[in-house]
């Protein structure tokens, strides 16, 4: 799309039905580093009414100097964008033309610099406008220092004083494991959301001599909220291996959803959903115990973001991993799209048995999702396509997965309903996708 060490980190459907996306390009090499923001027309054309054809750049004046990444977007009700991305806990507002908001921060654009080092992983809106960001921020350099960080911003950019200290706050979890004694814990939020009474919700991954899944409950003050959980605090459970939680989302009427992934010696590497009750226990009438695990591929799956269609259903998307390839010294991998009911039971209307693998190009070895968004009659689904194993050798892609309702006593096969009788025969609905090439062009397959 723009340039080589091109990452894809969060995409959004606007009311109007236009796409946009967040990434990163590099010119001239990784110390050059920019957000990079591009939106489509719903026909996956780029929108000349956007930036310069349909694409913007934005560059971040570091202390240290590099380059920037971001890692997250959100959509105001105003049709203003903000983006959020690291070193640091960098933002970036824009107008709807893809220009940046003078009235936001230092001329559109926000830098802070919490800790010895700090790194924003996720972002969410609250009702009133404010701006709550995730991540990790560590103390000192030394290890174990580094902890959730979570900061709040007003409507203009400047940090929330009432939030935390001076906008933000820091925790760190220890994993409870028997032998994890004098060790310090290193803890990474990778996703947030804001929930309807005003709770803040983190998710991610805490590690001491194991790796654990982890999420915590703030109140609006920015302090651990003692009723959820423990301590503020629920710890994932996975008795072998590490787990993590990537992405989070409050699901009405209160509970939270975390995916990611686990790893265990017997079933290997797949993916995992858990929702939690509004008090932090796990919600036992979802999938066993309250997690749902699966395993899309050879060699397992994981689940990088998760959202809610407005049916209630769930959409995770992420990554499938196929069997070693030996002559190419890599995992092949591809997308994986799922749906499932609010009870963790999956969609068997949707693809094959609630779940779609799919390659965006079908000469890439290496493909990776960075996110999805929901619109009433499809999923989006944004991420990269890989020439090679080769670090610059991606490019932008979206993939738009449709539905197509057949009647009933017929299937979809390929792209065509053909009857096929069966007991109890009702409609049937898989996914078709379009992929919508990052250089402007739309090539379409069936």
């Amino acid at each position: 799309m723009l340039d080589d060490y091109e990452t894809l980190s969060a995409v959004a459907i606007q009311p109007d039905g236009k796409i946009v996306v967040a990434g990163r390009t590099c010119p001239g090499g990784l110390s050059n580093c920019r957000f990079a923001r591009a939106r489509y027309q719903p026909n996956g054309d780029l929108d000349p009414a956007f930036g310069s054809d349909g694409k913007v750049e934005t560059r971040f004046d570091l202390p240290h100097g590099g380059g920037a990444s971001p890692r997250d977007m959100a959509l105001q009700p105003d049709g203003r964008i903000i983006v959020a991305g690291a070193p640091g806990f960098l933002l970036a507002r824009y107008l709807p033309d893809g220009s940046l908001d003078e009235t936001f921060g230092d001329g559109g654009k926000v830098l802070s610099l919490p800790g010895n080092s700090s790194t924003a992983w996720a972002m969410a809106l609250t009702d009133g406008g404010a701006v709550i960001v995730a991540g990790t921020i560590c103390a000192d350099a030394m290890p174990g220092s580094c902890g959730f960080g979570v900061a709040r911003y007003d409507a203009i950019g400047a940090l929330d004083p009432t939030f935390g200290m001076g906008g933000f706050t820091v925790a760190a979890f220890a994993t409870g494991h028997p032998e994890s004694d004098g060790y310090a814990a290193h803890s990474d939020a990778y996703a947030v959301a804001v929930q309807p009474d005003g709770g803040i919700v983190a998710a991610g991954v805490t590690e001491d001599v194991v790796i654990r899944a982890v999420t915590a409950r703030f109140t609006a003050d920015g302090t651990l909220d003692s009723s959820f959980g423990t301590g503020g605090v629920f710890m994932g459970m996975s008795p072998n291996g590490p787990e993590g939680a990537q992405s989070a989302v409050a699901t009405p009427p209160g509970g939270i959803l975390t995916a990611g992934y686990e790893y265990r010696s017997l079933t290997g590497l797949g993916s995992t959903i858990t929702r939690l009750n509004l008090d932090g226990t796990p919600d036992l009438g979802f999938g066993s115990g309250g997690t749902l695990v699966f395993h899309l591929a050879a060699f397992g799956s994981t689940i990088d973001a998760i959202t809610l269609q407005s049916d209630g259903d769930i959409v995770a998307v992420g990554t499938a991993y196929d069997s070693y390839d030996y002559e190419r010294r890599f995992f092949p991998t591809r997308p994986a799209v799922s749906r499932l009911h609010p009870d963790g039971v999956p969609d068997e209307t949707f693809g094959e048995a609630g779940h779609v693998v799919f390659a965006m190009h079908p000469a890439s070895p290496l493909e990776f999702v960075a996110g999805a968004a929901t619109d009433a009659s499809s999923i989006v689904v944004a991420g990269v396509t890989c020439a090679s194993a080769v670090v610059g050798d991606c490019d932008f892609a979206v993939v738009r997965l449709t539905r197509r309702d057949c009647a009933p006593c017929e299937r979809l096969v390929g792209d065509q309903c053909v009857v096929a009788p069966r007991i109890g025969c009702r409609s049937d609905a898989r996914s078709r996708r379009s992929v919508l090439r990052m250089r402007g062009a739309t090539a379409p397959t069936a």
